[in-house]
């Protein structure tokens, strides 16, 4: 059973909202929630948030253990065959509770008091206001045995976990369906002209091609290189904008010495830069301009 995490190596909070946040806001929701707190998170640590609309709160929980499982996981076994809805569940262990909410995990809480079962219960359910639907007590031998059916599943859910990660997968996206435009256009610019030319010209024609070719898998490599840059240095990209050869991109940082050292880094495919400070949002911006072929 070494496939289970004890909850103590797992982090808990919990964080009071008036309404639920929107998915492009919560990087930088934890991010400062993680600021206020002085709590340092590290890339390998593994987060799964949860907003628990009962309570108008969200609830954090950050692991960094490469065990796979935690017992609150196994009571999903309950719900292999059937398929709920409106129900709320909770399942009392030993040394903490759970709940779960249409069959899938929702809420979590150690126990760390004394307390009667029922008085637990009661607790919570008023907690809930009153929407428990089914509740269970479970003990350490159920525990054993749910483990052992839990690992011999072989439709377990994963936890959805939440990256602080940032992607710059869109803006790239966007970028190389826009380059791949122009090549194609240019393709058949060349294409229509080349028929009302000679084999001299026709064989410049294919040089040409090879060239766009070879620069837009030049861009490509440039681009991609350059998005693992900003990231490295903690910059927030707020804006791309392709125009001709060049590149313009704008950052933001409250931390001057990471612009620096990006600037540093790359200033042999920079063809200006300015940096600016942001009163209002007590940040620093850099723009930059690169020169793509």
């Amino acid at each position: 059973m070494n496939d289970f995490s004890s909850l103590e190596n797992l982090t808990l909070f919990e964080i009071e909202v008036t309404q639920k946040i929107s998915d492009s806001n919560i990087r930088n929701f934890l991010l400062s929630f993680f600021k206020i707190q002085n709590f340092t998170y590290k890339d390998t640590d593994k987060i799964f948030l949860s907003y628990i609309d009962e309570l108008k709160i969200y609830q954090l929980l950050i692991f960094s253990e490469e065990k796979r499982y935690f017992d609150f996981q196994l009571f999903e076994e309950y719900y292999k065959e059937i398929r709920v809805e409106n129900s709320i569940d909770l399942y009392i262990c030993n040394n903490f509770f759970c709940l779960y909410k249409n069959g899938e995990f929702y809420y979590l809480q150690k126990i760390i008091l004394e307390i009667s079962n029922d008085e637990l219960f009661e607790y919570i359910n008023n907690k809930f206001d009153n929407k428990i639907n089914e509740y269970k007590f479970i003990s350490e031998d159920e525990i054993l045995q749910l483990r052992e059916k839990y690992l011999n599943n072989s439709n377990k859910k994963e936890l959805k976990l939440t990256t602080l990660k940032k992607n710059y997968g869109f803006y790239f996206y966007i970028l190389y369906i826009f380059i791949l435009i122009k090549v194609v256009v240019l393709f058949f610019l060349f294409d229509f002209n080349v028929e009302e030319k000679t084999n001299n010209i026709d064989a410049n024609f294919q040089i040409e091609i090879l060239k766009k070719e070879h620069q837009f898998l030049s861009f490509e490599e440039k681009i991609s290189l350059l998005l693992k840059k900003i990231d490295s240095n903690n910059l927030d990209l707020t804006s791309l904008e392709f125009n001709q050869n060049r590149l313009k991109i704008v950052l933001n940082s409250s931390n001057k010495e990471s612009i620096y050292s990006f600037l540093e880094e790359n200033k042999a495919i920079f063809l200006s830069s300015s940096i600016n400070f942001l009163e209002n949002k007590n940040l620093y911006e850099v723009v930059v301009n690169v020169k793509l072929f």
